[in-house]
């Protein structure tokens, strides 16, 4: 009797994996020889680009647009963070700007934040780099810097800004928040603003993000929330809520306020929602965008 070269268990085991070889070779073969789909995304040529409806063959009545750049025939011209980077936190954040018809003439005009530099350094009173800018509307796509006579100048570490006409006289007051004392501005409606920072009670000197206005209590008067980040430790701070009243001061929430909520504010948003009970009166929600190590969360204040 003849042996065989190899045992059953062998010879299956020899048999399968020939076939795994000759498989891994067919589908190497498969995937080297595969013509890549393109990327609808990917510019001809000529430098234009089709797109998902053009290769899948939807017709579309959508208008074609693009954008130019108008910064220089506008007359914008702004550097921001005029410095050298030290990759430090706050200087990774900003930083942000904010519309608004501040003299009411029935154009926006253009406020934008700055950042003076390293926090390492402190800003000398003087300082000519890192000043914010306040631009006037002129109409028909001109704007013209009037941030000097304005008194909107003062170098910061800004992080945002929003416009709200917290003493109801009419025109759009300013709100800027900082790595430092936030600042808010009133409008003295000849085209200047008067800082009131200390008057109203809103300088928190923390480390402040986003800021947002709006008439949470519908009292005729709008309040302001006001995100903050992290301490340079990295230990969590608290979003500040400052509820409006008719001295036009905003006093500090205690820790039992029910929008003085932990987290770690990027922005803040605010609408308004008019529930089914009370369809006449509008509630405000306000939404923060938070970050931590683990996930991104959410902060909400509902009245």
């Amino acid at each position: 009797m003849s042996k065989h070269l190899f045992n059953k268990r062998q010879r299956l085991l020899l048999g399968w994996g020939s076939l795994s070889v000759v498989g891994m070779l067919v589908l190497a073969y498969l995937a080297f020889t595969a013509k890549q789909q393109d990327d609808p995304a990917t510019p001809k040529s000529d430098g234009t680009i089709e797109g998902l409806t053009h290769k899948h063959g939807i017709k579309t009545t959508r208008v074609k647009f693009s954008f130019e750049d108008q910064r220089e025939a506008a007359g914008i011209n702004f550097q921001h963070f005029p410095a050298t980077r030290r990759s430090l936190m706050p200087e990774d954040m900003g930083s942000g700007l904010a519309w608004g018809d501040y003299d009411n003439d029935g154009d926006p005009d253009l406020f934008l934040v700055n950042f003076y530099g390293s926090i390492l350094e402190p800003i000398p009173d003087n300082a000519e780099k890192g000043r914010p800018a306040l631009y006037r509307n002129e109409g028909q796509g001109r704007f013209t810097e009037v941030s000097n006579q304005a008194g909107l100048d003062k170098a910061t570490f800004g992080l945002a800004a929003a416009w709200g006409d917290y003493d109801n006289d009419g025109d759009l007051d300013l709100y800027i928040t900082n790595y430092g004392s936030n600042l808010l501005y009133r409008n003295n409606g000849e085209g200047t603003f008067s800082d009131v920072t200390t008057q109203a009670g809103v300088g928190d000197s923390g480390f402040s993000a986003g800021c947002g206005w709006g008439d949470y209590d519908n009292d005729g008067h709008i309040d302001l929330y006001v995100t903050t980040y992290v301490a340079l430790n990295i230990m969590p701070k608290m979003p500040r809520s400052f509820p409006s009243n008719t001295d036009q001061r905003f006093p500090i929430p205690s820790i039992r306020h029910p929008t003085h909520l932990p987290a770690t504010g990027y922005t803040i948003t605010m609408a308004t929602a008019h529930s089914q009970k009370s369809p006449k009166r509008p509630s405000w929600q306000t939404q923060t965008a938070d970050h931590s190590e683990s996930c991104g969360s959410i902060s909400t204040m509902m009245v």
